[in-house]
């Protein structure tokens, strides 16, 4: 069978290499004509874990082909479409980049009689396949199916190959028969959640804003203990994760949620239910504990702190194994501790990846921990522990 993936990005390049390695013949389409050319012409890197390994391995290099031409995919029996949904001023996602890449497939398979299938992993508004499908795919013989991957930036891969389940959205059962085919060989034998378009945008939707509650529910309970002396929040979380009703992942006092889907599904999720005369309360409620944990763990540096002392922010990106600043908490605690007066330095194992025009001027930022011991704190950010064992031991440290 040959498949094609249309936009090589953070997600899609991943898919691409585990389906060349699960043996499928595959073709990578993007419309960047420079990804593309460091791609075929072996200068392409990513830190993405596994990534640049399965790149480099003969079984993937057989089995797949790069292309900035969308008619490279005119022999691919199902393709999927993992491009951009970008939020607009509302937190409604984008779907133009969708439609376009299926207008293309289209074009492509215009004088095609073979069925073919379309699957849309990209994250979309409830409402979104079907829209598509009544408008672009009647009278065709191509099945349409939304199925979007629950995958975090660092553990891409490991989450392809180890989901917890393939969600479907499709338009009967027997359409995404060759889709999930596809995913139990990438796979292996696993659940599988067969759900109509609407119920499986939904679905999407709502995980994501399940966990960033559990996320932001943990943060309050931080914001409890600052209040009750002498408790413990870690403590509190593991006791309530033991109760099976709850569980203990996500159950992490720290730091809040980040990065490029947390926060935007939860605006979304909200934008939708006002637009449907709904009120997502809980999600608002989630959004405004998670935007307030920057300033609660300033108060909680303020104890710490004399006037003007010097800090340095161990871990700046949102998360580790990545290069991403968005919506980053550690970025906003130190634009805070900045504004009040402080100096303060990073350190990021990230650092060279790092977009750092912006933020020079504001900060000092350090190659190597070894001259920690001048700083009267060192902040280390949530999963940034394993990359401070240069610290001195007398060195005055806050971990989350």
């Amino acid at each position: 069978m040959q498949v094609g993936v249309i936009g090589l990005g953070k997600l899609g390049l991943p898919l691409a290499v585990c389906l060349a390695e699960a043996g499928y013949q595959v073709t990578g389409y993007d419309k960047s004509a420079s990804l593309i050319d460091s791609l075929c012409n072996k200068i392409f890197f990513t830190h993405e874990p596994s990534v640049m390994e399965l790149l480099n391995s003969t079984k993937v290099k057989n089995n797949l082909e790069f292309s900035k031409d969308s008619t490279a995919l005119y022999q691919c029996e199902i393709v999927y479409i993992v491009v951009p949904t970008p939020s607009n001023s509302l937190g409604v996602f984008d779907s133009g980049f969708v439609e376009k890449a299926v207008l293309d497939l289209l074009g492509v398979w215009d004088d095609s009689d073979v069925e073919k299938s379309i699957v849309i992993v990209s994250t979309v508004m409830p409402g979104t396949s079907c829209d598509l499908a009544q408008r672009l795919l009647l009278q065709r013989n191509i099945k349409l199916i939304y199925s979007p991957e629950f995958i975090a930036l660092g553990t891409v891969v490991e989450n392809l190959k180890n989901p917890d389940a393939i969600l479907v959205g499709c338009s009967q059962d027997d359409d995404a028969r060759i889709h999930v085919e596809v995913q139990k060989k990438l796979a292996g034998e696993i659940p599988v959640s067969l759900l109509c378009w609407e119920e499986a945008e939904v679905v999407k939707l709502l995980v994501n804003c399940y966990v960033t509650m559990k996320i932001s529910f943990a943060n309050f309970i931080g914001e409890i203990c600052d209040v009750l002396p002498g408790t413990d929040s870690k403590k509190i979380a593991n006791a309530l994760g033991i109760d099976s009703r709850i569980g203990g992942k996500y159950l992490n006092p720290g730091f809040g949620y980040a990065g490029p889907c947390f926060p935007r599904d939860n605006r979304a999720l909200s934008a939708w239910s006002q637009e449907k005369g709904l009120k997502a309360d809980l999600a608002i409620a989630t959004q405004s504990i998670n935007s307030r944990q920057p300033h609660v763990t300033l108060k909680r540096l303020s104890k710490l702190l004399a006037k003007e002392s010097s800090i340095l922010i161990v871990g700046l990106v949102y998360k580790p194994k990545t290069e991403i600043l968005e919506h980053s908490q550690s970025l906003e605690l130190a634009r805070e501790l900045k504004a009040l007066g402080h100096d303060v330095s990073i350190f990021d194992p990230f650092m060279s990846l790092i977009d750092k025009s912006n933020l020079e001027s504001d900060f000092r930022f350090l190659s190597s921990l070894s001259d920690s011991d001048i700083f009267d704190l060192v902040v280390i950010s949530p999963g940034f522990e394993d990359t401070t064992h240069n610290l001195s031991p007398s060195q005055k440290v806050y971990k989350f």
